[in-house]
């Protein structure tokens, strides 16, 4: 009777375990079709874009190709291209840094302390 009984609860322990892993697998299979007509209709509004840029007359590579690779340029041209974009990412980054300062932290500029003249 015993064996009866552990047989009966392993049986049960196996169907439970079966019916979860049946409805994770049909949750994730309807997630699955879901993210696929998404990607789907994702794909004809893009289709749809390129075809209108295209058919306006811009060109689909976005510009590149208008300036040579770096290899064949001079290196004193590339010098300088990278100096000029390395200081304007540079005064890129002070004007965010200056912006993201606290009010409590940034210089006094309307309010000046002063000693009260004659003293």
């Amino acid at each position: 009777m015993r064996i009866v009984t552990w047989i009966l609860i392993w049986v049960l322990l196996v169907l439970a375990a079966s019916g979860f892993l049946f409805l994770r697998v049909r949750v994730l299979w309807r997630q699955a079709k879901a993210l696929g007509r998404e990607l789907s209709e994702a794909e004809a509004g893009l289709t749809a874009v390129t075809s209108a840029m295209q058919a306006d007359g811009e060109p689909s590579d976005h510009g590149a190709g208008t300036e040579p690779p770096a290899i064949f340029q001079s290196p004193l041209a590339a010098r300088e291209a990278q100096i000029s974009i390395r200081e304007t990412n540079r005064a890129m980054r002070a004007e965010r840094r200056e912006r993201a300062r606290p009010a409590w932290a940034r210089p006094s500029t309307a309010l000046e302390l002063s000693t009260p003249e004659g003293k």
